[in-house]
C-alpha cells in the first residue's frame, strides 16, 4: 500500500475512495463492539496524497486535492491542425552498436531492470537511448546507448528527474566499460 501512495504522491496522481458508513468502535475502551460498516461508496471526486513522510510513511490524502497532470507526445497548444514544410539535419546512428546495447541489456530496462514488451512478431520491444545525446557531443557507441522500455526512455527526455536518470545510466555503463 506505501508503494502505491509513494507513486500516487510523487506522480501526482488521483486516488479513488471508498466511503464507508457505519458505527466505529469507542478506541478508548477495549471492551467496545467492534466497528461495524453498514454501507460503502465509492467517492465520486478525487482525493489526492497531499504531503507524505518517507521517514515515517505518515502521510495527508485530501479530497478534491489532485491536479491532474498528464500529457503524451501530442499535446500541444489548441490549434487547428496545420501542416507545413519543413527540412531538418538528422544523425545517422550506427545500428550495430544499438545492437550491441539491446544484446548487452538481455530484453530488460537498463533502468529500471523491467523485461521489454513482446511485439506482434515475438520480438522483446526496448528503446535505445544515447545517454549523453548526439546534439551534446555525445559519441554513437554500445558505450553512451542505452536499452531502455517506453516508459523510461521518455523520463530520460522529458522526467523531471531526467538528470538523475542520466547520472545512474552513466553510472551503469562506467561498470560495464571501465
Amino acid at each position: 500500500m506505501d508503494k502505491h501512495i509513494v507513486n500516487a504522491f510523487e506522480r501526482q496522481l488521483p486516488i479513488k475512495v471508498i466511503i464507508c458508513d457505519g458505527s466505529r468502535r469507542d478506541k478508548d475502551n477495549p471492551n467496545s463492539k467492534a466497528s461495524k460498516v453498514s454501507g460503502r461508496k465509492l467517492d465520486p471526486i478525487p482525493w489526492a496524497v497531499t504531503t507524505y513522510d518517507p521517514s515515517t510513511g505518515n502521510c495527508v490524502i485530501t479530497r478534491n486535492g489532485a491536479t491532474i497532470k498528464i500529457f503524451d507526445q501530442y499535446s500541444v497548444p489548441i490549434d487547428p491542425v496545420r501542416k507545413r514544410v519543413q527540412q531538418t539535419e538528422t544523425y545517422i546512428r550506427d545500428r550495430a552498436q544499438r545492437d550491441a546495447a539491446l544484446h548487452r541489456a538481455c530484453g530488460n530496462c537498463e533502468y529500471c531492470g523491467m523485461p521489454g514488451f513482446e511485439t506482434k512478431s515475438g520480438y522483446i520491444y526496448l528503446e535505445t537511448h544515447h545517454v549523453v545525446p548526439l546534439s551534446e557531443g555525445g559519441a554513437d557507441h554500445e558505450r553512451n546507448i542505452v536499452a531502455l522500455c517506453a516508459n523510461d526512455h521518455r523520463a530520460a527526455h522529458y522526467g523531471k528527474n531526467q538528470e538523475e536518470i542520466r547520472d545512474k545510466l552513466k553510472d551503469l555503463l562506467s561498470r560495464y566499460y571501465t
